[in-house]
């Protein structure tokens, strides 16, 4: 389990997402979130929109802390990791994707 809290908060929105809302990824010295589409945003509302995320204790009651391997929180005096981003603008009725599936010596059976 993880040891701190998350906050997202999408402006210009009602939307507010904390870490149980997130899908979390924690690797070595990177942690990594996207929103669990589960959680039922409607996404073109949201393109073009900042974000605002918080990462450690987040809130008064809170006894979360980002901690290093070595058991280390985030320094009290300097706070929470916060940054703002911008989700990107585009037109999900234009997108389009497309995938390449190589197969190679591998029989495609039914």
């Amino acid at each position: 389990p993880f040891t701190f809290d998350l906050k997202v908060i999408i402006e210009g929105t009602d939307y507010e997402f904390d870490r149980e809302e997130l899908q979390v990824v924690c690797e070595g010295r990177r942690i990594g979130f996207q929103i669990d589409p589960s959680v039922g945003i409607d996404v073109e509302t949201i393109l073009g929109k900042t974000f605002s995320v918080e990462l450690g204790r987040v809130g008064s009651k809170s006894v979360s802390n980002v901690y290093d391997v070595n058991g280390n929180g985030l320094d009290p005096l300097i706070g929470n990791i916060k940054f703002e981003k911008k989700f990107g603008e585009f037109n999900l009725d234009e997108a389009s994707s497309r995938f390449l599936l190589t197969m190679n010596d591998d029989p495609c059976v039914d």
